[in-house]
């Protein structure tokens, strides 16, 4: 995608079910400050001149072949509706951030590091002798985070995030961000007169370089009901204080789509028989006959609902 690009927002603006409006991209890596954190927060906004609304937000954003580029999120007005600007976070991190759900249960954020400044002017070239005003300029490295183990000091100017020139903050933490700890990238930066390459491993605010959660599980006995699942992690353990399993990807058309269960349902029973984890529940599940009886909650209601159905046993 590229500025200037036709591109179609899709939503429901002001309750206007179903509306499409036109417009070009206008910008990438778009900065719009409505995210406090500078040393973590990704501020990558695509930003085009179609027109959104209150109620386009979570909307498509497509190009004219009907791909989705990015997701409709915000507007800059003065006056509560549209002025002009309108901003989407782009796919490729919407996807990583969907990927990271389904298998982890939360979003496995990686860091550099490191607190940049992408203004270099005249006096900072001067001070530092850069050959251009190319780059972003590392203004601090935090204590035993990916940058400092890589060899990254104030001063740098990083240039190249795996051969892809990097032009401002907001593109190093939208392509750092489409990472996960532990991950590890190339890094070409200048210093004192000298152009540099190191590599880095990424790590988590934590400064961990191992992604936390649980795998999905997509066995034969699972597949052939419609629907994976993965083991709880720690976080909904300890927030819910049970055991059990998620349901992470339901099948359209299959014997567990046809109960309108949605995925996020927590399983923790199945035929009144406690659940602790993946294995469990494949085992008791390949033990069944014909009757299964799923009992569990959503995270946005915890009372606790039940799904029955009937299959047939493969043989």
């Amino acid at each position: 995608m590229e500025v200037g690009d036709w591109v179609l927002a899709i939503g429901n603006p002001d309750k206007l079910r179903s509306s499409v409006t036109s417009g070009i991209v206008s910008a990438k890596s778009r900065n719009i400050n409505i995210l406090g954190d500078r040393d973590y927060a990704i501020e990558s906004f695509i930003q085009t001149d179609a027109v959104v609304n209150p109620g386009n937000s979570g909307g498509a954003l497509v190009n004219t072949n009907g791909q989705l580029v990015g997701i409709n999120t915000a507007i800059l007005t003065h006056t509560g509706n549209y002025e002009g600007y309108s901003f989407a976070v782009p796919s490729n991190l919407v996807k990583k951030v969907i990927e990271d759900l389904k298998q982890y249960g939360k979003s496995q954020r990686a860091v550099l590091g490191v607190t940049l400044n992408d203004d270099i002017d005249d006096q900072i070239v001067n001070d530092l002798k850069l050959p251009d005003h190319s780059g972003i300029l590392v203004e601090k490295v935090f204590e035993n985070s990916a940058a400092a183990t890589a060899g990254i000091k104030p001063g740098d100017v990083i240039l190249k995030l795996d051969q892809t020139n990097i032009t401002s903050n907001n593109d190093l933490h939208e392509k750092i961000g489409s990472r996960r700890p532990g991950d590890e990238v190339n890094i070409t930066f200048y210093r004192s007169g000298t152009t540099y390459q190191t590599s880095a491993k990424l790590k988590d605010i934590n400064n961990s370089e191992t992604s936390e959660g649980s795998s999905v599980r997509a066995d034969k006995i699972l597949t052939s009901h419609g629907f994976e699942i993965r083991d709880l992690n720690a976080y909904e353990k300890s927030k819910y204080h049970i055991n059990g399993v998620r349901v992470v990807g339901i099948y359209k058309g299959s014997t567990i789509d046809k109960c309108n269960m949605q995925t996020g349902y927590i399983v923790t029973q199945i035929n009144g028989m406690m659940i602790k984890d993946a294995d469990d529940f494949i085992k008791k599940l390949t033990e069944l006959s014909e009757v299964v009886e799923l009992t569990g909650f959503y995270d946005f209601d915890k009372s606790m609902s039940i799904y029955p159905y009937k299959f047939k046993k493969s043989t």
